[in-house]
């Protein structure tokens, strides 16, 4: 066992040994022009300065002095820019031989759209859209229904590829805003991608009702002709199968009562519309004679 196993420890550790010096150089080149570009003497003194001190011992913060002539919150910023660049590398060379490693623990927000599409703006005298249809991933959401109110909602911005794209998080919110921040940094860079991935996540096709579940809605008791076609209109809209207005009044009709399904049989009803009114109608004589009654 001790035969077969050496060779595999020795090639893990030489392969570790071979990731740690190619994550030296990368710290080594990334700081050496960083120390270059801020370095005055222009000697080879600052480079050795750079990477170790008497004891021989790697540098891993060299001092940066801010000059009268610089602003030092643009040097913070872009040291912090640098530092963060280096440790995106690092952590690409270790996830790339099968270490899932993530040293980027602070809170920094890396866009799933590339820099173009952040950078779009709307046109001169045209104000940013307004977007009031949000998206939240609550039951019986539909995402198709969801994209196609956001584009009207933007309006002629959505002829701008960039626009279109940039402005969808803003119709986002609660677990589906959640998701976009999770997309993987500069991944999406048309508005096909950014579609096609907000249906993969969230459609349902649970949602899609059939002729069968139109058939299978009643109207309560208690509950009033209008809500009952409220109810009806929702399902009907998201139905899969065209149907003709007649046939749709049909199966309405089905739904109600045995009484008002009696009095109005043979009556042509040409809508919806026509049969509200017309079971109100009903409802009003079915009251007026029980009052003469009694």
């Amino acid at each position: 066992m001790t035969t077969i196993l050496n060779p595999m420890m020795v090639d893990h550790e030489s392969r570790f040994e071979r990731l740690a010096r190619q994550v030296e150089r990368i710290a080594r080149i990334i700081d050496y022009d960083e120390g270059e570009r801020h370095n005055a003497r222009g000697n080879n003194e600052g480079m050795e300065n750079i990477f170790q001190n008497k004891n021989h011992i790697p540098n891993r913060e060299n001092p940066r002095l801010v000059h009268r002539n610089e602003n030092a919150n643009d040097v913070l910023h872009r040291l912090r820019g640098d530092r963060y660049q280096v440790t995106q590398i690092v952590e690409e060379v270790l996830n790339r031989v099968g270490l899932n490693v993530g040293f980027m623990n602070q809170p920094h927000f890396m866009s799933a759209f590339p820099q173009v599409v952040q950078m779009a703006e709307v046109p001169r005298g045209v104000k940013n859209p307004k977007i009031t249809t949000k998206f939240a991933e609550e039951v019986r959401e539909s995402t198709t229904e969801h994209v196609a109110r956001y584009l009207v909602e933007i309006g002629n911005l959505a002829n701008d590829e960039n626009l279109k794209i940039k402005f969808f998080p803003s119709s986002l919110t609660k677990n589906a805003f959640t998701w976009f921040l999770n997309i993987r940094p500069n991944s999406i860079t048309t508005w096909n991608q950014l579609e096609t991935a907000f249906h993969a996540q969230f459609y349902r096709g649970e949602m899609n009702v059939a002729v069968t579940d139109l058939v299978a809605l009643k109207c309560e008791d208690g509950e009033t002709i209008d809500d009952y076609l409220i109810r009806f209109k929702n399902a009907r809209s998201m139905c899969y199968v065209t149907l003709p207005e007649n046939e749709i009044v049909k199966i309405a009709t089905m739904g109600l009562g045995f009484y008002m399904r009696r009095k109005l049989l043979n009556v042509h009803i040409p809508d919806l519309a026509h049969l509200a009114e017309k079971v109100r109608q009903t409802e009003r004589m079915k009251k007026e004679k029980e009052k003469h009654r009694t």
